[in-house]
Protein backbone atom coordinates (compact mmCIF):
# COMPACT_ATOMS: atom_id res chain seq x y z
CA UNK A 1 0.00 0.00 0.00
CA UNK A 2 1.20 3.40 -0.22
CA UNK A 3 0.45 7.16 1.61
CA UNK A 4 -2.20 8.91 0.52
CA UNK A 5 -2.73 12.56 1.50
CA UNK A 6 -6.93 13.43 0.80
CA UNK A 7 -8.75 16.39 2.14
CA UNK A 8 -10.95 15.51 5.16
CA UNK A 9 -14.21 17.40 3.49
CA UNK A 10 -14.56 15.52 0.36
CA UNK A 11 -11.71 12.49 0.16
CA UNK A 12 -10.34 13.91 -2.77
CA UNK A 13 -6.68 12.83 -2.92
CA UNK A 14 -3.64 15.61 -3.64
CA UNK A 15 -0.89 13.28 -3.28
CA UNK A 16 0.51 9.94 -3.13
CA UNK A 17 3.88 7.98 -2.08
CA UNK A 18 5.79 6.17 -0.17
CA UNK A 19 7.57 9.26 1.35
CA UNK A 20 4.93 11.35 2.57
CA UNK A 21 3.99 13.02 5.25
CA UNK A 22 1.07 15.11 6.51
CA UNK A 23 1.24 17.56 10.00
CA UNK A 24 0.36 20.54 11.23
CA UNK A 25 2.32 23.27 8.94
CA UNK A 26 2.14 21.28 5.51
CA UNK A 27 2.02 18.14 3.70
CA UNK A 28 5.37 16.94 2.61
CA UNK A 29 7.05 14.23 -0.18
CA UNK A 30 11.01 14.64 -1.60
CA UNK A 31 11.22 17.53 -2.47
CA UNK A 32 8.63 19.46 -2.21
CA UNK A 33 6.13 20.83 0.92
CA UNK A 34 2.45 21.91 0.33
CA UNK A 35 1.15 24.09 2.92
CA UNK A 36 -2.08 24.67 1.98
CA UNK A 37 -3.02 21.04 3.09
CA UNK A 38 -2.24 20.42 6.96
CA UNK A 39 -3.80 17.75 9.34
CA UNK A 40 -6.75 20.86 10.05
CA UNK A 41 -8.11 19.64 6.39
CA UNK A 42 -6.43 16.77 5.49
CA UNK A 43 -5.90 12.84 6.43
CA UNK A 44 -2.67 10.68 5.69
CA UNK A 45 -3.89 7.11 4.79
CA UNK A 46 -2.94 3.73 3.21
CA UNK A 47 -4.27 2.63 -0.36
CA UNK A 48 -3.18 1.96 -3.76
CA UNK A 49 -4.62 4.40 -6.35
CA UNK A 50 -5.22 3.60 -9.75
CA UNK A 51 -2.83 3.55 -12.85
CA UNK A 52 -4.40 6.53 -13.96
CA UNK A 53 -4.51 8.41 -10.67
CA UNK A 54 -3.57 11.73 -10.95
CA UNK A 55 -3.97 14.73 -8.21
CA UNK A 56 -7.31 16.07 -7.67
CA UNK A 57 -8.95 13.77 -9.87
CA UNK A 58 -9.77 10.76 -7.86
CA UNK A 59 -11.66 10.54 -4.10
CA UNK A 60 -10.46 7.94 -1.87
CA UNK A 61 -13.08 7.23 0.93
CA UNK A 62 -11.24 4.26 2.56
CA UNK A 63 -12.20 1.45 0.36
CA UNK A 64 -13.06 2.74 -3.35
CA UNK A 65 -11.94 4.95 -5.21
CA UNK A 66 -14.19 7.29 -7.53
CA UNK A 67 -13.22 9.87 -10.52
CA UNK A 68 -14.35 13.21 -9.26
CA UNK A 69 -13.01 15.30 -12.12
CA UNK A 70 -12.21 13.03 -14.90
CA UNK A 71 -10.79 16.23 -17.47
CA UNK A 72 -7.67 15.42 -15.29
CA UNK A 73 -7.53 11.94 -16.00
CA UNK A 74 -5.37 11.18 -19.29
CA UNK A 75 -7.30 8.69 -21.13
CA UNK A 76 -5.34 5.35 -22.45
CA UNK A 77 -5.01 5.64 -26.06
CA UNK A 78 -5.80 1.63 -26.48
CA UNK A 79 -6.90 -1.46 -23.80
CA UNK A 80 -6.03 -5.02 -24.25
CA UNK A 81 -9.15 -7.16 -25.72
CA UNK A 82 -9.79 -8.60 -22.44
CA UNK A 83 -9.52 -5.00 -21.11
CA UNK A 84 -12.29 -3.86 -22.98
CA UNK A 85 -15.03 -6.74 -22.89
CA UNK A 86 -14.22 -6.69 -18.93
CA UNK A 87 -14.61 -2.95 -18.93
CA UNK A 88 -18.20 -3.73 -21.39
CA UNK A 89 -18.93 -6.19 -18.72
CA UNK A 90 -18.96 -4.49 -15.88
CA UNK A 91 -21.18 -1.41 -17.41
CA UNK A 92 -23.65 -4.10 -18.39
CA UNK A 93 -22.85 -3.37 -22.01
CA UNK A 94 -21.28 -6.49 -23.27
CA UNK A 95 -24.18 -7.71 -24.52
CA UNK A 96 -25.45 -4.84 -26.28
CA UNK A 97 -22.06 -4.52 -27.79
CA UNK A 98 -22.08 -7.59 -29.34
CA UNK A 99 -25.75 -7.29 -30.72
CA UNK A 100 -24.36 -3.59 -32.06
CA UNK A 101 -21.21 -5.98 -33.85
CA UNK A 102 -23.47 -8.40 -35.27
CA UNK A 103 -25.21 -6.04 -37.39
CA UNK A 104 -22.24 -3.51 -37.92
CA UNK A 105 -20.21 -4.05 -41.20
CA UNK A 106 -17.87 -6.76 -42.02
CA UNK A 107 -14.16 -4.30 -41.20
CA UNK A 108 -16.04 -3.42 -37.98
CA UNK A 109 -16.79 -7.51 -37.26
CA UNK A 110 -13.79 -8.25 -38.49
CA UNK A 111 -12.00 -5.94 -35.99
CA UNK A 112 -13.90 -6.59 -32.86
CA UNK A 113 -13.67 -11.07 -33.48
CA UNK A 114 -9.50 -9.97 -33.93
CA UNK A 115 -8.31 -7.36 -32.95
CA UNK A 116 -5.70 -7.76 -29.12
CA UNK A 117 -5.78 -4.64 -28.64
CA UNK A 118 -8.43 -1.73 -28.98
CA UNK A 119 -7.84 1.87 -29.86
CA UNK A 120 -9.79 4.36 -28.38
CA UNK A 121 -9.71 6.85 -31.99
CA UNK A 122 -10.57 3.57 -34.06
CA UNK A 123 -13.20 3.20 -36.06
CA UNK A 124 -14.72 0.24 -34.79
CA UNK A 125 -14.93 2.31 -31.51
CA UNK A 126 -16.57 5.20 -32.80
CA UNK A 127 -18.86 2.96 -34.54
CA UNK A 128 -19.80 0.31 -31.78
CA UNK A 129 -20.55 3.27 -29.56
CA UNK A 130 -22.78 4.76 -32.04
CA UNK A 131 -24.54 1.77 -32.85
CA UNK A 132 -25.87 0.99 -29.10
CA UNK A 133 -29.70 1.03 -28.69
CA UNK A 134 -28.60 4.68 -26.34
CA UNK A 135 -25.50 5.55 -28.28
CA UNK A 136 -22.51 6.38 -25.99
CA UNK A 137 -20.87 9.84 -25.78
CA UNK A 138 -17.33 10.27 -26.05
CA UNK A 139 -17.11 10.97 -22.17
CA UNK A 140 -18.86 7.79 -21.69
CA UNK A 141 -16.06 6.24 -23.65
CA UNK A 142 -13.50 7.87 -22.49
CA UNK A 143 -14.59 6.40 -19.08
CA UNK A 144 -14.45 2.80 -20.48
CA UNK A 145 -11.19 3.22 -21.52
CA UNK A 146 -10.22 4.78 -18.18
CA UNK A 147 -11.93 1.69 -16.06
CA UNK A 148 -10.54 -0.27 -18.90
CA UNK A 149 -6.90 0.07 -18.21
CA UNK A 150 -7.41 -0.45 -14.73
CA UNK A 151 -8.29 -3.85 -15.06
CA UNK A 152 -6.03 -7.09 -14.61
CA UNK A 153 -6.55 -10.75 -15.95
Amino acid sequence: MTKLIKLASNNVVLHVGDDLTLDATAARGAGWQDFNTTTANAELVAGTPPSTWVGGAYAFDGQNWTIVNQALIRVPQSVSRFQAFAALSNAGLLAAAQTAVASASQIVQLAWGNAQDFERDSPTIAAIAQSLTTPLTSSQVDALFIAAVQIKA
